[in-house]
């Protein structure tokens, strides 16, 4: 019986030394130039398999400010089970079709948002898929971060392959801290483009 009071008191100790594992969370940043931004990770599915990705909600700031939702994969420019040549730059083919939906669930009312993306490769190997609009006025990016901000419970983003449409990349990314992150994004860009001269919208 001694052996199993050890073993036991040993467990006890690993449980209480062990780092516990946070929630993902969203995190807000500022750059020198004015540009804001809030992401979170989290491991999303492609083709190939589970790999890394960012989910960001970023803004230029001034009178012709725009907001931009941004979904980064890592290794994407090895992966050949995905058509991300498709998307790359703002003429690219699958950049006039509806391939993309974003999902924000809600607990009073999901907001869904099927529209097109465009995107690129970048330096380390990541594919970012994008979706601007101006930062003043109504439009998609405006519908999905008011969402976002009024209490949302999960972002769910997929894009479909334009060759094939059994070939998906889709990913989850949890809500905690969202709300107070994309805010200042927003709020913030808006804020300045209102000083700027340009029309402040209507209220949520």
């Amino acid at each position: 019986m001694r052996w199993i009071r050890i073993l036991a008191a040993a467990l006890a100790a690993a449980v209480l030394v062990a780092p516990a594992r946070a929630a993902p969370s969203w995190h807000f940043a500022e750059s020198e130039n004015g540009m804001r931004a809030a992401s979170i990770w989290a491991q999303g599915r492609t083709p190939s398999g589970q790999v890394p990705m960012k989910l960001e909600v970023r803004c230029r700031p001034g009178p012709d400010g725009a907001a931009t939702i941004a979904l980064a994969v890592r290794g994407a420019q090895d992966m050949r089970t995905f058509s991300f040549e498709d998307f790359e730059g703002a003429d690219a083919p699958a950049a006039r079709r509806k391939l993309a939906t974003i999902r924000v669930v809600a607990l009073r009312r999901d907001v869904s948002v099927t529209t097109s993306f465009a995107g690129g490769y970048q330096e380390d190997g990541f594919f970012a898929f994008t979706l601007s609009a101006p930062l003043v006025g109504r439009n998609e990016v405006k519908w999905i971060t008011d969402a976002i901000i009024l209490g949302a419970v999960l972002v769910v983003v997929t894009v479909q392959d334009p060759r094939d449409s059994r070939r998906r990349i889709h990913a989850q990314f949890q809500t905690r801290g969202a709300t107070a992150a994309v805010t200042n994004t927003m709020d913030g860009c808006l804020a300045a483009a209102v000083a700027n001269g340009a029309e402040r919208p209507q209220t949520r």
